[in-house]
Parts: C-alpha cells; structure tokens; sequence
C-alpha cells in the first residue's frame, strides 16, 4: 500500500481532530527511522518534513506511526482511568492498521 493511501484512509482520520498533532506523529515516527538528518517536530508540514518523507520506507514509517499511536493509547488510558474503557478498541484499530502494512 502507498505511504500517502495508507496515511489518508487510516492514521489521519483518527487524528482528524488534532491534524498538527497528526503531523508531530509523522515526525516523531520520521526521527524515529532517521540515519543522519532529523526534522523539527513542530506540527508543521513544511519543506524539512516533506523532504524526509521522499526518503523514508513506506512501510517502516507507516509502522512505527502505528507503534507511537499505540504508545500514545496506554499514556491516555494510564492518565485518565476512565478512557480504559476505550482502550481495547484503540488499540485493536491500530493492530488492524498494522496488519495491513
């Protein structure tokens, strides 16, 4: 599946409602896979983040995206017992989308 398909019909409508978190997600994940070269996780979807995404593997990137998504799921539910409830859902969405990688 190509990264931007994969980004548009799954990651990003579960960001929807927060699309400057969505890009710090996309590159936090892209510093997550750098070799040398970082982007400024600022929210931002300018020229430095655009320019990593040419370079990134699809499927690592769109994987550890998933990963972070996941990560983020526990933070919430570990702060705010009453989104535990929610969790089991989140976190079989984002197996889902993993399994799809």
């Amino acid at each position: 599946m190509r990264l931007c398909s994969f980004l548009r019909k799954s990651i990003l409508p579960d960001l929807s409602q927060n699309l400057p978190y969505a890009v710090q997600c996309l590159q936090d994940a892209l510093n997550r896979l750098a070799a040398s070269e970082y982007v400024d996780v600022d929210g931002q979807l300018g020229p430095q983040t655009k320019a990593a995404l040419k370079t990134a593997d699809p499927s690592a990137l769109a994987f550890c995206m998933c990963a972070i998504r996941m990560a983020e799921h526990n933070r919430r539910a570990r702060r705010d017992k009453s989104k535990q409830v929610w969790l089991g859902g989140w976190l079989n969405r984002v197996t889902d989308l993993m399994g799809a990688i």
